[in-house]
């Protein structure tokens, strides 16, 4: 309500639009208060996969239904829940802004604990861009592109474009780039 007060007043509204919902269950409106938290701009990332996470379990929604609720592609909900699998260290760099989420999802794609915190440790030191620790984890899976899983990460650039062709269009979508280009 207070965002809803502040905008209104910023308008020069005499009243404040408001909806007043009557929900008899406790549970739906601890639903609907997380539901209302999330769709604030200000969560990082670390506290948005920690509500995901709180629907999920909590109310026993599936990555879809939360997505559903949400007006979001279940692909974001579950990229974002994924972070929640990283050290504490890593999703507190995260949660203070240290560290992106993109980058935070390429260190999912190393599943040694040793090389993971290694390689955080070195973003950090020599503040390495996606890109450039994309290169890194390629190389270190062997390649210069890496291992499958590895790949779809790589990119989180192109992978957020699909992820909003996607929502948009309601079915799957595949983006392939080739340099500057792509299909």
């Amino acid at each position: 309500g207070e965002r809803r007060l502040l905008a209104s007043k910023m308008v020069g509204l005499p009243r404040v639009p408001v909806v007043v919902r009557r929900v008899p269950e406790e549970r739906e409106k601890l639903e609907l208060a997380i539901v209302e938290n999330l769709q604030r701009a200000n969560l990082n990332a670390i506290e948005t996969a920690r509500a995901y996470a709180k629907l999920q379990d909590q109310f026993g929604l599936t990555q879809r239904e939360v997505a559903s609720r949400l007006g979001k592609s279940r692909e974001v909900v579950a990229n974002t829940v994924r972070l929640l699998g990283l050290p504490s260290n890593i999703q507190e760099a995260i949660s203070q802004g240290v560290l992106s989420e993109s980058q935070g999802r390429l260190l999912l794609a190393i599943a040694e604990p040793m090389q993971q915190q290694a390689l955080f440790e070195d973003i950090i030191r020599n503040n390495l861009s996606v890109r450039e620790l994309k290169n890194r984890i390629g190389r270190m899976s062997g390649g210069p592109r890496g291992s499958g899983r590895v790949e779809a990460a790589l990119d989180p650039e192109t992978q957020e474009y699909q992820q909003r062709l996607e929502q948009f269009f309601g079915t799957k979508v595949r983006l392939e780039r080739k340099g500057v280009s792509g299909k």
